[in-house]
């Protein structure tokens, strides 16, 4: 039987998108104890591990981008980018007040029905915060909205409370599922930790064979969190 003969017939099978979106409060209590620049050091040190995880699941492609919000909501990386070309080029810098439910709108804007590809994965969606918003009427409207739509409701929803001044429920507003909870960080490395967390062992778990079936509410979707070591007992604790 010749090479010919043995190839598989058809053409190869197309890889399921999963769109990964960092959503990143840069309001001014980031400048405190160094809170911005861990934050920037911590993506990049998940960047490898990313790249990692997609190259174990053949079947998916990785796209990643972020937003940035304090007084207004901007992208920080527009484009949808192949987590193999994906870099953290221009720092986080911190100012402003916070206002997250135009990080919310945002997003959705981004997740839009038109802007979605029909066959993707469940989006992977990180919140990351050291207060609260605001304005909490706007953003649990904007929240209601956001979770009224078909792509952010089927998204996986996570957050990440940086230090004892983050309002857990705000987060857990953002989340919309019991069964999740924020991981709450207290110094640079925890935020390491969880940030890698989120990218690669929940990002894994969702890419899946193209014959599954999965949505944000699949049992087991969501692997253990992290357990964190206590963090210094220096004044780098947040």
């Amino acid at each position: 039987m010749g090479a010919e003969e043995l190839r598989t017939p058809g053409p190869p099978v197309a890889r399921r998108p999963l769109h990964f979106v960092w959503i990143l409060d840069v309001s001014g209590s980031m400048r405190k104890q160094g809170k911005i620049g861990a934050l920037n050091d911590a993506i990049r040190a998940t960047i490898p591990a990313m790249r990692e995880t997609a190259a174990a699941h053949a079947d998916a492609s990785i796209f990643v981008r972020a937003i940035r919000f304090s007084t207004e909501a901007e992208w920080h990386v527009a484009e949808p980018t192949p987590v193999e070309r994906f870099e953290w080029d221009t720092d986080l810098v911190a100012r402003g007040w916070t206002r997250t439910e135009k990080a919310i709108r945002l997003t959705a804007q981004a997740l839009a029905v038109e802007s979605m590809p029909a066959r993707g994965l469940p989006p992977v969606l990180v919140l990351v915060s050291d207060g609260r918003p605001n304005d909490r009427a706007l953003y649990s409207r904007a929240v209601d909205g956001f979770l009224a739509q078909p792509w952010p409701s089927k998204a996986v929803r996570l957050a990440v409370a940086v230090g004892r001044d983050a309002y857990l429920p705000s987060l857990e507003r953002f989340i919309a599922d019991p069964e999740i909870r924020p991981l709450l960080v207290r110094d640079a490395e925890q935020l390491v930790h969880a940030l890698r967390w989120a990218s690669t062992a929940v990002v894994g778990s969702i890419c899946l064979p193209p014959s599954s079936t999965v949505s944000a509410s699949s049992p087991g979707l969501i692997p253990a969190p992290p357990t964190f070591a206590p963090p210094a007992s220096d004044g780098s604790v947040w």
